[in-house]
């Protein structure tokens, strides 16, 4: 595998290896953080291939600038934090693309320090995988979670609206659980 074909993994390393040119050490990072960079720019983004794009053209534009690159961080906050800004110029600059109730707002990406930025990207990419296995379930599943947990209807109030029963409200609540727990397995097994 690449990630293991470049002999040192420290930051120093690394950055005097991309500074003269070296293949081995841009495969490393390449291989290393693209998956990662995917799912961050993803959750800007909501849309997996464009945020395959974006991460694409980070990398070549690191690429291109290798022989003068300056990193004061670490590589991993230099990457991730590359992938954020392009990830929110790309929706604050193409027409057509909104940010959606899933995105952070400016204030909170504005306090996110360096440090934790790791954290930050996992904690979105756990969001986003929760977000998506809702969007999974059947729609009368799907709808009688959403009152429950975000509008925090009681099951009475939910089958008043849904017309249906209340046992049905908690049949369809408790599958739609076992359902999200399965679909939040295939999805980001590493992370439950």
């Amino acid at each position: 595998m690449l990630s293991n074909s470049y002999p040192h993994d420290n930051d120093q390393a690394l950055l005097h290896g991309l500074n003269n040119g070296n293949h081995k050490a841009f495969a490393y990072l390449y291989a290393t953080y693209y998956t990662p960079l995917c799912n961050l720019s993803a959750t800007y983004l909501q849309d997996d291939e464009r945020a395959k794009d974006l991460v694409q053209q980070v990398f070549l534009r690191l690429w291109e600038s290798h022989p003068s690159l300056h990193i004061t961080t670490s590589v991993k906050n230099y990457l991730y934090t590359m992938v954020k800004n392009a990830s929110l110029n790309l929706l604050r600059n193409t027409p057509g693309i909104f940010v959606r109730a899933t995105s952070l707002d400016a204030a909170q990406l504005d306090s996110i320090a360096d440090t934790d930025l790791q954290e930050c990207m996992e904690r979105n990419t756990r969001y986003a995988c929760f977000l998506k296995a809702i969007g999974r379930l059947p729609m009368p599943q799907r709808n009688v979670f959403l009152l429950k947990s975000r509008h925090s209807l009681s099951n009475k109030e939910i089958a008043a609206r849904m017309g249906i029963s209340e046992s049905t409200v908690k049949n369809y609540y408790n599958l739609s659980l076992r359902l999200l727990r399965h679909h939040l397995k295939t999805l980001a097994p590493a992370m439950l």
